[in-house]
């Protein structure tokens, strides 16, 4: 080995110096605001959206269900309405929140080399 290695002195301190965290939360927050601002702005709209959709769904659904007697014609066109404008919806929404939680899993298949063919 050609560096030389020397010990620690007892008499000095050495202890790692204390992090200023107040100036380090500012630098994070002046290197990370705008990402911070798109995300909440992001997740601002989609509040808006899932609400109105939310609205929209509730007042069909409950027009379905207020519907009396359930048998007669105009009942089963309000429910084959319903069903038809927000079954894909739904079904869409359910296939999505089986497959986000995966997609590290998926996209991790996707681009790793497999061993199947080896």
């Amino acid at each position: 080995m050609t560096a030389l290695t020397m010990s620690a002195r007892p008499e000095e301190d050495a202890s790692p110096r204390p992090v200023p965290w107040r100036r380090m939360a500012w630098v994070a927050w002046r290197q990370h605001r705008i990402a911070l601002a798109d995300v909440a702005a992001l997740l601002g709209a989609l509040v808006v959206y899932l609400w109105l959709a939310g609205l929209q769904v509730h007042h069909a659904y409950a027009a379905a269900t207020a519907c009396h007697p359930a048998s007669s014609l105009a009942c089963q066109n309000t429910i084959f309405n319903f069903e038809n404008t927000y079954a894909p919806t739904a079904y869409t929404v359910a296939t999505l929140l089986q497959v986000v939680p995966r997609s590290p899993e998926l996209l991790e298949e996707c681009w790793s080399p497999s061993d199947a063919f080896v």
